[in-house]
């Protein structure tokens, strides 16, 4: 977001849990806004995995709006961050997908199983959903095929499991994702090393939402538990993107925790219990910019 009218935030780290930051560079807030990053309320701590101050960088003059040094505790936030940064454009700084040619694929038929006891999966495969799962499904568990899903409106997991390994989920213009019950293990395909964009364009994304910035910021919801995990990015640039809830709690386990870079027009991350974020770039996307020849004289 490039800059704010109030000062609601346009990065607030809320609740009342444990926000933790592993790997990576911490947080930084693009926008201009007073209040661009702001804690909400004492009971939150944000901190690196090591218990250090996470590095948090604002475009803005006044970040950290909200926090009172009087009644909060400074160890839990980082009180000193680094303001006046450089912004990324908006909106030339933001990278536009191309739209996959699964978006004009009928997907297979899906395919229903049930065990000795009574636990009934449904497999779905790649290609394009109005939504997804559709909500004509009821399964106790939701298992996705490895490709790309493209989704014209919602993603959306609100009671048992949705699992999807090597998955990448392209959200059409006006789209949105609400997984906000249930639990979620998605993880994308693994970014390759180099990255080879003709063989596999999406590698490290696990969600992206094409932006339609001729209309209003979309809203984009996760409410995570101890159960769910996501690997890859999650790249919003025009949602507004709310995390709520708690994950695991083991950097070394990917079925534990957000191993994401998160992207958001406006991010909120609202943790009741430990909410942990790990950073690792093999897991997530790998940009390749070429190489520029300037003179000097």
């Amino acid at each position: 977001k490039p800059t704010s009218s109030d000062c609601s935030g346009d990065f607030v780290v809320g609740g009342s849990g444990n926000v933790v930051i592993d790997g990576g560079q911490g947080l930084f807030v693009n926008s201009s806004g007073e209040c661009a990053f702001s804690q909400s309320g004492c009971n939150v701590a944000l901190t690196s995995s090591s218990g250090d101050p996470v590095p948090i960088s604002v475009v803005g003059n006044n970040a950290g709006e909200g926090y009172n040094e009087d009644s909060c505790n400074p160890d839990t936030m980082n009180t000193d961050p680094n303001v006046g940064v450089d912004p990324v454009p908006w909106t030339d700084g933001v990278l536009i997908l191309d739209e996959p040619d699964e978006c004009s694929k009928t997907p297979d038929a899906f395919q229903i199983t049930t065990d000795a006891v009574g636990h009934k999966t449904v497999t779905l495969f790649p290609g394009s959903y109005a939504q997804l799962p559709p909500p004509s499904i009821n399964a106790d568990e939701i298992f996705l095929s490895p490709g790309i899903y493209c989704v014209s409106k919602v993603l959306k997991q609100t009671t048992g499991i949705l699992k999807g390994y090597d998955v990448f989920f392209y959200i059409t213009k006006d789209g949105d994702f609400s997984l906000q019950g249930g639990t979620n293990i998605l993880h994308a395909r693994a970014a390759e090393d180099p990255p080879d964009p003709e063989k596999y364009p999406y590698a490290g994304y696990l969600v992206y939402v094409a932006p339609d910035f001729d209309g209003s910021p979309e809203n984009c919801t996760i409410n995570g538990n101890q159960e769910s995990s996501f690997v890859g990015a999650i790249y919003a640039p025009y949602c507004n993107v709310t995390i709520n809830g708690s994950t695991g709690t083991d950097p070394d386990d990917e079925n534990s925790g957000f191993h994401s870079q998160v992207i958001g027009y406006e991010v909120k991350l609202n943790g009741d219990g430990d909410l942990w974020f790990i950073y690792n770039q093999d897991e997530n996307v790998v940009v390749i910019e070429a190489a520029e020849l300037d003179l000097a004289q």
